[in-house]
């Protein structure tokens, strides 16, 4: 849901601009969308809407507000693996995750070796090192368990050494040295046609990727395309979020994302949105599944623009459709282009318009001479005829032939006479010239109509 703003077309962009950017900051966490209206190059108003938040960061802020409802002063779930999720979710929207440590800490500690790791598992080790570096307040059991697991790195399968790379490049970088990370990365794309589906093969691209082998991963993105599916070997919804999260790092990683990962991306992302629960706010009303799924959509809605998000739904996110983030790129960076040449077009069109309204009196003032020269032409030609047969003695033959054959001369007269008024009429009538009296003529003898060429 939006709180909308709706600006007067009286107030101008900087004002607009002035009190938007004060509204954000009151009201931060809020979603709102703006209506306001700018100007073009010419006095033509456009309406415009900005939003602070797009579909995908609103489910991702739901899903939260979910796992925020379900806090019970321990660890959510009553599992420690799905506690670790969520922290990483409600980090990463911005919330202050350390003062849920008084009440978690415990939980963890309670499993805790006197050698740092937590019962003696390794990835559970990782894990609660994760934990403890985001909780804060626990800088001595962070540092027994990353000594743990630098102590059990060499003798733990490629599996546990890739995720204690992944881990440890994300919070302690220099604990581990730069050739024990090439030594691993090497190892995981030498047995990548040994990897099986689901954990294991997110495992490694996630690792991949923290070595900053980019390239390396994006050529194994096909192998997510059941994920992005929910198949069940994925563990359905996690296998999907999982496999969001990972593309949308390659993606923004690699200089030239393949259609591959394009297609999937969205696949994924489709799915996803499509379990959606808007009722509860939540993702089968899972806490795991919730936390997951809110971290896709979280890291999706911060690669988006906001004013984007109608589009998105409308084209990528149905089913057998994809786009890319370059198409969206497009869509943004051509609208105000699109808008000025619709403008000019307008304006084009106006011009045009005016410059017929102009010309039309002065074409129909040159038609209507026209028309009246005729007659007077015909006239003046038929005066000359006659002086001419005068001077050449000719006129006398002429007349007796006439006064001899007047049944045929007589019609033959009156047609050379009427012809120019008939051929003028029928100009005056295409031209719409005709004077009054004889459209009524017309209206009251529809004989004429027909003899003018029109219908009766």
């Amino acid at each position: 849901m939006y709180s909308t703003v709706l600006f007067d077309p009286a107030w101008d962009d900087n004002e607009v601009a002035s009190v938007a950017n004060n509204l954000v900051t009151e009201r931060r966490n809020e979603s709102l969308a703006f209506q306001y209206f700018t100007r073009t190059s010419s006095t033509e108003l456009v309406a415009c809407r900005v939003l602070t938040h797009n579909r995908y960061h609103d489910m991702a802020a739901s899903g939260s507000a979910w796992l925020r409802s379900r806090w019970r002063g321990q660890l959510w779930d009553a599992s420690f693996w799905s506690t670790v999720d969520v922290l990483q979710l409600l980090n990463e929207m911005g919330d202050d995750v350390s003062l849920y440590g008084p009440q978690i800490l415990p939980e963890i500690r309670r499993h805790i070796q006197p050698d740092g790791s937590y019962d003696e598992v390794f990835g559970a080790t990782c894990a609660a090192a994760l934990a403890f570096s985001l909780l804060g307040n626990a800088e001595a059991d962070l540092t027994r368990a990353l000594n743990w697991i630098l102590d059990s790195i060499d003798h733990q399968n490629l599996y546990n050494k890739a995720t204690a790379v992944e881990l440890l490049e994300r919070i302690g970088p220099t604990a581990i040295s730069e050739q024990q990370k090439a030594a691993i990365a090497h190892a995981i794309t030498a047995s990548r046609d040994n990897w099986s589906p689901g954990l294991e093969t997110l495992r490694y691209m996630r690792t991949l990727l923290e070595l900053g082998e980019h390239e390396q991963a994006h050529n194994e993105v096909h192998r997510l395309v059941s994920a992005t599916r929910g198949d069940s070997e994925w563990l359905t919804l996690f296998g999907a979020a999982e496999a969001v999260v990972i593309m949308l790092d390659i993606y923004s990683r690699v200089d030239s994302p393949s259609l591959v990962l394009k297609r999937l991306l969205f696949s994924g992302l489709g799915y996803i949105a499509r379990q959606f629960d808007a009722d509860t706010g939540s993702w089968r009303e899972n806490v795991a599944a919730t936390a997951k799924s809110g971290r896709a959509m979280h890291r999706y809605s911060e690669l988006v623009p906001s004013g984007l998000a109608d589009a998105i739904d409308h084209v990528s996110i149905r089913p057998g459709t994809t786009v890319s983030y370059s198409a969206l790129r497009r869509f943004r960076g051509t609208n105000a282009d699109l808008v000025e040449n619709q403008t000019q077009l307008r304006r084009r069109i106006g011009e045009l318009e005016s410059s017929v309204t102009i010309q039309e009196p002065q074409l129909r003032g040159t038609r209507k001479l026209i028309l009246a020269a005729i007659p007077v032409l015909y006239v003046l030609l038929l005066v000359s005829a006659i002086e001419a047969l005068y001077i050449t003695a000719t006129i006398e033959p002429i007349w007796k032939f006439m006064s001899d054959w007047q049944s045929v001369s007589i019609p033959a007269a009156l047609v050379l006479v009427m012809a120019p008024v008939y051929f003028t009429a029928c100009l005056a009538r295409t031209y719409d010239l005709l004077p009054r009296w004889w459209n009524q003529a017309i209206a009251r003898f529809p004989v004429l109509k027909k003899l003018l060429g029109g219908e009766a």
